[in-house]
């Protein structure tokens, strides 16, 4: 048993890490530090879900008694959304979900902190979102976060690549509907010109995968930041650093976010009382 753990019960409370892959990631282990910090009974662990069973797995998860709350990430931050018993309005203006709660009663109710966690990690490395020109890398529930709290904070320009153009210009709609006085668009070959650049797509996470954006797209960048959370270097900060631009891993973002984490799943608890200490 790892020092200062007091042992799992029938009373701990379960989360859980839902993802496909999960192998590099390091949620349960900072939830889990949180949790110990805060004095909660509760663990976290990770769940490897494929596309095709991730409905079945929440609604037995829904069923459980001691089941708290879930972190979801890639791929299936969309199709959480209409599992969910509540959304929180983050959640509906994405239309995408990265942690649930389970209620007393067995309703699910979800928020989507990706975005808010990005621009503070941004800000924490000495980045500046308001009024900058940005690129945004991916279309998916990370992006969608991503978008709309840099269109929130102020960006003057926010453009958006994908690998699928439909996607990033039905992203770009939807950011520009809820933040009119942003210019959102869509882009398929970006060049240069931005303050800011940022992945937030799947690209990075195998071995072997290129940069997500050409290297000219990283001329004039002040920072560089990347939501994928690996033991290396990603290809676009690798690139980046070469070229002496501030870089955020993914890793960066998520300690961003681990604090809002638990206050979401454990909402109306006294997370400052300890477990008989």
């Amino acid at each position: 048993m790892p020092a200062g753990f007091a042992p799992i019960t029938g009373r701990t409370a379960l989360t859980v890490l839902l993802g496909d892959p999960v192998v590099q990631a390091r949620s349960p282990e900072l939830v889990n530090a949180e949790l110990e910090r805060r004095g909660l009974d509760a663990r976290m662990m990770p769940v490897q879900v494929a596309v095709a069973d991730f409905g079945p797995v929440v609604t037995a998860l829904r069923a459980a008694g001691t089941f708290r709350g879930a972190v979801v990430t890639m791929p299936h931050k969309h199709a959480v959304v209409p599992l969910l018993t509540t959304a929180g309005p983050r959640v509906a203006r994405t239309a995408a979900c990265n942690v649930i709660r389970r209620e007393p009663n067995g309703d699910l109710t979800g928020d989507m902190l990706d975005g808010e966690a990005m621009v503070r990690a941004i800000q924490d490395a000495g980045g500046t979102v308001k009024d900058t020109r940005v690129l945004l890398a991916g279309a998916g529930g990370a992006a969608s976060g991503i978008a709309l709290a840099l269109a929130d904070h102020g960006v003057a320009e926010l453009h958006i690549v994908n690998r699928t153009e439909a996607r990033a210009g039905a992203l770009a709609d939807r950011v520009s509907a809820a933040v009119p006085g942003v210019h959102v668009t869509s882009v398929a070959a970006p060049r240069g010109g931005y303050d800011l650049v940022v992945n937030a797509g799947a690209v990075g996470m195998r071995p072997g995968d290129g940069p997500p954006v050409p290297p000219q797209a990283l001329t004039g960048a002040h920072v560089v930041a990347d939501v994928v959370i690996s033991e290396r270097p990603t290809a676009l900060l690798t690139a980046a650093a070469a070229a002496g631009r501030t870089t955020v891993d993914g890793g960066r973002m998520l300690a961003a976010q681990i604090g809002l984490m638990v206050d979401f799943m454990f909402a109306g608890e006294n997370t400052s009382e300890s477990r008989g200490r």
